[in-house]
């Protein structure tokens, strides 16, 4: 299978008006027939769309603000010292997030070696799902778990 590495994820803490929105919509989702398995998604997703609306002004590869506070300038370009494809899953609340170092590596590597795919966006997961499988071998999945492996670990196999 495909080898998973550690990566910092922090939590993005949303202002308390959206708690309040989001167990709003929930309830309103439950009530419309909405099961618990779906739920998750249909609210991140809606909170995906809403953070993409909210922030346009973005640079679609630093995230950081287009016209003032764009880095893509300063990023030099990386080189994997192993070929492998970098796979990186992200808690939907981090995307679009500036602040998110995971993002870095695919702004500095080769688009053919480096995508994000968002945790609780269906396309994005059945998307990973079909990548993982692919080439299991040579694919790398920045994401927290048990059974995560540093970087040195992944070299050494």
């Amino acid at each position: 299978g495909a080898v998973r590495i550690l990566a910092s994820m922090r939590g993005a803490g949303a202002p308390h008006k959206r708690f309040a929105h989001a167990a709003a919509r929930a309830e309103e989702l439950r009530a419309g027939g909405c099961d618990q398995d779906d739920l998750f998604e249909r609210l991140a997703t809606e909170a995906l769309a809403r953070k993409e609306e909210e922030r346009s002004n973005r640079c679609r590869r630093c995230w950081h603000d287009a016209a003032t506070k764009c880095i893509c300038s300063q990023l030099a370009p990386l080189r994997l010292a192993v070929n492998a494809r970098v796979c990186i899953l992200m808690h939907h609340k981090e995307f679009l997030s500036a602040g998110d170092d995971a993002k870095l590596l695919t702004a500095m590597l080769p688009p053919e070696q480096a995508r994000v795919f968002v945790y609780g966006r269906r396309a994005d997961w059945d998307a990973l799902a079909a990548e993982l499988a692919a080439d299991p071998q040579h694919t790398m999945l920045l994401w927290p778990g048990e059974g995560a492996l540093t970087v040195d670990e992944f070299v050494e196999r």
